[in-house]
């Protein structure tokens, strides 16, 4: 999984990777990314135990393909320069491979609306940490 390392388009669109083929396309996403300061200590799959690390929200468009889940913030706000690559202040994309997600969870709140947790493993040098969460 890596954060703000995908390939896009003139149009902010993803670049395909070789064989790789849409299967869904869905706008208006909310995604919160969870980043933890340290990776998570003994048997904890999330989380760390360095500190809060921190979180970061977005709206956008994610494409589901054969290969991986990405998500693309589709235009910029006219005072925001792009992010360097794997700058982790801001998301403007977010690629995670399906081999890096390590577990799911349909969450479905009594007052607020569904939404899927994704547990992820990151590329080196991709942005994130260890025991990084998706929602």
């Amino acid at each position: 999984m890596a954060l703000n390392w995908t390939m896009l388009s003139e149009y902010r669109t993803p670049v395909p990777l070789p064989n790789e083929g849409t299967i869904s396309k869905e706008t208006d996403v909310d995604i919160t990314l969870q980043i933890p300061d340290a990776p998570p200590s003994g048997s904890a799959t999330s989380g760390g135990s360095g500190g809060a690390g921190h979180t970061l929200k977005s709206t956008g468009t994610i494409w589901l393909s054969n290969q991986r889940f990405i998500f693309v913030v589709p235009i910029l706000p006219p005072s925001s320069t792009t992010a360097a690559p794997g700058s982790t202040d801001r998301i403007e994309s977010l690629s995670i491979p399906w081999h890096l997600i390590v577990s799911t969870k349909f969450e479905q709140p009594f007052f607020s609306a569904n939404y899927l947790k994704l547990e992820v493993y990151p590329v080196p040098d991709g942005g994130l940490s260890p025991g990084t969460v998706v929602e």
